[in-house]
């Protein structure tokens, strides 16, 4: 059993309350009920386990606002359809997409020829760069339905680049796969890893005051999921 897992289920077995609920409040239960709720997390049909998906995105549900959102999107249409990611990058949709990941996970995905066959839309946007290609993009961010199939691209070339996941217990992989997903899934192992204990979440690294790791909360969902062992 890995660290990580090891202190999960300390903190399970600990009468203080965790981190991650007393932090979030009502946001950790609200992203819970979208967990449960949501046709697109409790439907998919990906041979991936979903230790991976559903919690490695619920620190970014819970902290979810729609009313930035709006606007942050309202930006992206204006500037990054016209000018691209190099201009505006806002992080939008329920799972907090920017558009620059996506093209990145395109272009690894139509450099594959397996990768091609099993995420034939996301091959078949890659490189495409008017605005009609950028506007199609900013319309999948926007919903879970459309950023689905990068979050689950994102896990298997995480996979593929670090096979030594495959050999992690679960709350290790889910922390593993948080911290990629969230500090950048093309990083090195060992940035991956070091990202694991670095507290960012949710203000990033900028902020002051006390703040979570982002590893920490996606295990945490993971452990109220039942997705990982108390």
């Amino acid at each position: 059993m890995g660290l990580l897992a090891t202190a999960v289920l300390l903190v399970a077995a600990c009468p203080v309350e965790h981190p991650v609920p007393k932090y979030l409040g009502a946001e950790a239960t609200e992203a819970l009920t979208y967990a449960a709720q949501s046709p697109v997390l409790q439907d998919h049909t990906s041979e991936l386990p979903a230790h991976l998906l559903t919690p490695v995105v619920l620190p970014e549900v819970a902290r979810f606002n729609g009313f930035s959102n709006f606007f942050e999107t309202a930006a992206l249409e204006a500037f990054y359809v016209e000018d691209g990611s190099g201009v505006v990058d806002f992080s939008i949709g329920p799972f907090q997409m920017k558009p620059s990941f996506a093209e990145r996970i395109e272009h690894r995905v139509a450099a594959q020829p397996l990768l091609r066959k099993r995420f034939p839309k996301l091959a078949s946007c890659a490189g495409k760069d008017g605005t009609a290609e950028r506007q199609a993009r900013v319309d999948r961010l926007s919903s879970a339905q459309g950023q689905l199939p990068y979050l689950e691209a994102m896990v298997v070339l995480v996979l593929q680049d670090h096979p030594v996941v495959h050999t992690m217990c679960n709350a290790d992989q889910t922390a593993f796969m948080a911290s990629a997903y969230n500090g950048g899934f093309e990083r090195s192992y060992a940035a991956i890893e070091d990202g694991v204990w670095t507290r960012c979440y949710p203000h990033g690294t900028g902020h002051e005051g006390t703040q979570l790791r982002y590893a920490e909360a996606a295990q945490w969902f993971a452990l109220q999921l039942g997705m990982v062992p108390e």
